[in-house]
């Protein structure tokens, strides 16, 4: 339950840090960033997340591959918790998101 409640805490966060900074870029999803870390991510948004949790000394891999589910943008191995930006729910591209909502349910589910 502590989990649950400790990964809801923490997307809150990140999402309130998204929405706030000035910086995002409005770039496609495949456009590769980089992190303080120097990891190579695949968004703006996920280098944003990644350096939140950097600058909060909070360890994590990122896209740490589940077997059956496929690979979750950060794995935070101190809490066994993972965490998934769901970065595409509002593309332009109506197939895209459509088919990006249809996988994002599978994987919640």
């Amino acid at each position: 339950m502590f989990i649950v409640f400790y990964t809801a805490i923490l997307l809150f966060i990140a999402l309130i840090l998204l929405s706030r900074i000035k910086s995002v870029k409005p770039v496609e999803y495949g456009h590769t960033e980089f992190t303080l870390k120097g990891d190579v991510v695949k968004s703006n948004a996920e280098s944003i997340i990644a350096d939140f949790l950097t600058k909060n000394d909070l360890r994590y891999k990122y896209e740490h591959r589940i077997w059956g589910i496929g690979s979750p943008d950060f794995y935070l191995p101190d809490y066994d918790v993972y965490v998934e930006y769901w970065g595409l729910v509002n593309a332009d591209d109506e197939r895209v998101r459509a088919e990006y909502v249809k996988k994002m349910r599978w994987k919640m589910a």
